[in-house]
């Protein structure tokens, strides 16, 4: 009866943690615990370097204005994939060592996936916030709106013709729209179809103060002198010049036509910091190649 009493209830042996559910937490013995808190904490920082800088540059992108400046964080990306990669390879490296084979597949599968979707991530996002280069043409073009009975040449150097119509609404008028650049100039073309009336206004003279109005409207950076009634190849027209705010060095300068009862505007843009005599009267000899029909 006494050896029957004796050790009745004998505690179990314990076992390692990572022979109960497999799990690999390592013993606070455990000689690599360091290098792997060191190893997954690289690839934590560098993923949040990654996914950050991708973050910051489409929302410096899309928070910036039209024609103002926005940043790329290549520094935080390109460091941030240099981080984890140097952790991921250290944890593979520790986990091949240990013969932690399964663990080694599922890092080097997780590393592979994180790679591909960063790296998307990021071109995707330098594709969007870079702009294309505009190719130029070589030879002069024609601007042809025959809702408008106007032709105008664009010199060469310029990209390839745009056009855009809005039709006529109970609403509004139709607006016709040609617009062609380069690196420095800009040339638009637009009109409003039949705004002026046969009984009403047909020559610019008798709306000037309108079209100061609109002047001031879109140049919403101030204008820069004062209006001017110019004439050039026999046609008259109302010269405004200044600036626009989301684009402020650039000059831009206007040039109203009245004919066949359509308020026609031209538009020339320059990069310059201040209004330059020159290449406005270059402006002037394009303006003479103006045909109202």
């Amino acid at each position: 009866m006494k050896d029957n009493e004796q050790n009745v209830f004998e505690p179990l042996s314990e076992e390692p943690a990572a022979a109960i559910g497999g799990t690999e937490a390592p013993s606070a013995g455990d000689p690599d615990e360091g290098a792997l808190q060191a190893a997954r904490r690289d690839v934590r920082l560098g993923l949040v370097w990654c996914l950050g800088g991708v973050a910051f540059s489409l929302a410096s992108y899309f928070l910036a204005s039209e024609g103002g400046k926005y940043w790329v964080a290549t520094g935080a990306v390109v460091w941030g994939a240099i981080q984890a990669l140097r952790g991921a390879v250290a944890l593979l490296r520790l986990r091949r060592r240990r013969g932690e084979h399964a663990a080694f597949r599922r890092t080097a599968l997780l590393s592979i996936v994180a790679a591909t979707a960063i790296g998307c991530l990021f071109w995707f996002s330098v594709r969007m916030v870079s702009p294309e280069r505009a190719v130029l043409l070589d030879e002069e073009q024609r601007v042809e709106l025959p809702a408008l009975r106007l032709r105008l040449t664009v010199p060469a150097g310029y990209t390839a013709v745009e056009y855009e119509s809005t039709p006529e609404t109970d609403e509004a008028y139709a607006i016709h729209r040609a617009s062609a650049a380069n690196a420095s100039r800009g040339i638009t073309v637009e009109g409003i179809e039949g705004i002026l009336r046969p009984d009403s206004v047909v020559v610019v003279d008798e709306i000037t103060d309108y079209l100061r109005g609109q002047a001031e409207a879109f140049l919403d950076g101030g204008l820069l002198g004062e209006p001017e009634r110019v004439e050039i190849g026999g046609i008259a027209m109302m010269k405004h010049r200044g600036r626009v705010a989301s684009a402020p060095d650039y000059v831009y300068v206007f040039y109203d036509v009245a004919h066949d009862f359509s308020l026609v505007t031209l538009y020339f843009s320059y990069l310059a910091s201040a209004p330059d005599p020159a290449v406005e009267r270059q402006v002037e000899e394009q303006l003479r190649t103006l045909e109202l029909y």
